[in-house]
């Protein structure tokens, strides 16, 4: 076997992520990060009661979404699963909060945005 058919056979292809992919991903990691540091600093500002335990839930569902938008950003299919978990999550704990279905819709329309520019590339994801 010639050397160049050993290194073609180890080579694993690049897949091209795409100008809407990339910006997907992008818009899941800062989202997550801004909610991360908004929820983390009312948090802080709180005493413990019932209404904190959602506000722990949503900084680690924000949290979440940081990581998995880094996951997907590196092809890893567990990253789009964590961020469906994530966004759920959150907007149950939304919903649950305000009582209100748009702000459910609100947090659940990114994550089926994200799914639809995701999901003809979802073979390249390992």
């Amino acid at each position: 076997m010639s050397k160049s058919h050993q290194d073609s056979k180890h080579h694993q292809p690049t897949h091209q992520r795409g100008v809407l992919l990339t910006i997907a991903i992008i818009f899941v990691v800062f989202h997550g990060a801004i909610y991360t540091g908004l929820t983390g600093s009312t948090i802080r500002d709180q005493s413990l009661d019932t209404s904190s335990i959602f506000l722990i839930i949503l900084f680690l569902s924000s949290a979440a979404d940081v990581v998995a938008g880094i996951a997907m950003w590196y092809w890893k299919r567990w990253g789009i699963y964590l961020y469906f978990i994530a966004s759920i999550t959150a907007a149950t704990i939304f919903l649950i909060l305000t009582g209100s279905i748009w702000m459910f819709f609100g947090a659940f329309l990114p994550m089926v945005i994200v799914g639809y520019i995701v999901y003809p590339r979802l073979k390249y994801f390992t």
